[in-house]
């Protein structure tokens, strides 16, 4: 064998051979080699630097059946309480289980609350915005209408509102600040019996995991109109209401506090529709 400065050197009697390095020959250091094509790695753990998991699994393995792709510098830590099978969709957005109601267009047209519909209604506070949960999407969509139904109406020249907003969270209990996706003016609650909805058809679209609130606030010059209302959120945080908001259409977002658990109605019955 000849080293680097040229000096001869002879490898100790038996060490090589044809084909292979004597047992004898543990502190050899290859930097370079060609295809490794048999053997089984019985070394320290390869780190991830590597391409390696740098952690000794014993016994466990890993099946993949095609590519896995993880997108954003992050750590991802699932926990499993027992043998697991799940089969993903395609495409879309996880939802956390705690999520009351998810809203899916490819089965629902129409967005309501699961909260107790009251028929004696509930006559709104003029400037107060009033607003109720609908639910979280798994798929972008684009509401058309917000609707209520006017049981009695109001009087007076009318001012009113109503639009979508979206919070950062599901209900807990607790107020939340509610942020503007869209919204618009109504002239329909000065009549008895009347679904009342916005003017204009909207044309947001709302992306995929938005919590969606349904919103309405009326000030009506002499009196507010009664409408169809809800009842018993069991203080969730399901309904919210602010007082001495201005117009939706002007405000970005307002700060929505928690009503009071009743079995008579506490807020309007707003839905969304997708038509």
């Amino acid at each position: 064998m000849t080293t680097n400065n040229s000096t001869n050197n002879v490898a100790a009697a038996g060490s090589l051979t044809g084909t292979t390095l004597a047992s004898g020959v543990v502190t050899s250091s290859l930097t370079t080699v060609g295809t490794i094509g048999t053997g089984t790695w019985q070394g320290t753990v390869v780190g991830a630097t590597y391409g390696g998991t740098g952690v000794n699994n014993g016994s466990s393995t890993i099946t993949l059946g095609g590519s896995i792709t993880f997108s954003g510098a992050h750590t991802f830590t699932g926990t499993l309480t027992a043998d697991t099978s799940v089969t993903f969709p395609t495409s879309g957005t996880l939802l956390n289980s705690t999520i009351a109601n998810v809203m899916d267009p490819s089965t629902q047209s129409v967005y309501t609350s699961p909260l107790l519909v009251v028929t004696g209604g509930l006559q709104t506070t003029s400037g107060t915005a009033y607003a109720v949960y609908l639910g979280q999407t798994i798929t972008s969509i684009t509401p058309v209408h917000v609707a209520v139904w006017t049981i009695t109406a109001g009087t007076g020249t009318q001012t009113a509102e109503i639009g979508i907003f979206s919070t950062p969270a599901a209900p807990n209990g607790s107020g939340q600040t509610l942020t503007k996706l869209v919204a618009g003016g109504t002239s329909t609650f000065l009549s008895n019996s009347t679904i009342t909805k916005n003017n204009g058809a909207f044309s947001t679209p709302i992306a995929a995991g938005t919590h969606i609130w349904a919103v309405v606030r009326t000030a009506l010059a002499t009196t507010q109109p009664t409408l169809l209302a809800l009842a018993n959120d069991m203080n969730t945080g399901s309904v919210l209401s602010a007082a001495s908001v201005s117009a939706l259409t002007s405000i970005s977002s307002f700060s929505g506090s928690t009503i009071s658990q009743s079995l008579s109605a506490q807020c309007p019955n707003l839905i969304i529709t997708l038509a």
